[in-house]
């Protein structure tokens, strides 16, 4: 596997991003300068109840994953460096993705350098209209004012 530090992927690698169903997130890879070839993005975006189904299997029955939902989406030139794609989330779930840069007749892909971007999918019935309780107990009480007071 090979990487590249010159090869910049928006989101970053190793970005943990909380989007809900119905968005969309868009991915780009830009190249250090221009060069023939192709991009794509490794995910498995869409395919949850596979993830799903292999996490039970691994579980219950101690079969090893073997990431059948991972695949590539082509990534559109945009021009000689930069590539980009629309992906729609619209299934809740935990999913991962990244991009890499196929050269003219290569088979070897080059990555940039970092983990997975991680996409944690929620329902779109909680992206608003939601209340954070938060209490300070120390301002209500005998012990308010600073002082404390013991039993």
């Amino acid at each position: 596997m090979t990487h590249n530090d010159q090869i910049i992927q928006d989101p970053a690698p190793g970005t943990r991003l909380v989007r809900f169903c119905g968005d969309i997130l868009n991915l780009k890879l830009q190249l250090p300068g221009p060069q023939a070839g192709t991009a794509w993005v490794r995910t498995n975006i869409g395919y949850a109840s596979i993830i799903r189904d292999e996490i039970i299997r691994e579980v219950e029955k101690n079969e090893t994953s073997l990431g059948r939902a991972w695949f590539d989406i082509p990534m559109q030139r945009i021009d000689d460096r930069r590539f980009e794609a629309t992906l729609p989330l619209y299934e809740v779930g935990h999913f991962e993705a990244k991009c890499f840069f196929l050269s003219e007749n290569e088979t070897l892909p080059v990555w940039p350098e970092g983990p997975n971007v991680a996409i944690n999918v929620e329902p779109a019935h909680t992206c608003c209209s939601n209340t954070i309780y938060n209490a300070f107990v120390r301002q209500f009480g005998p012990n308010k004012n600073g002082e404390f007071q013991s039993g």
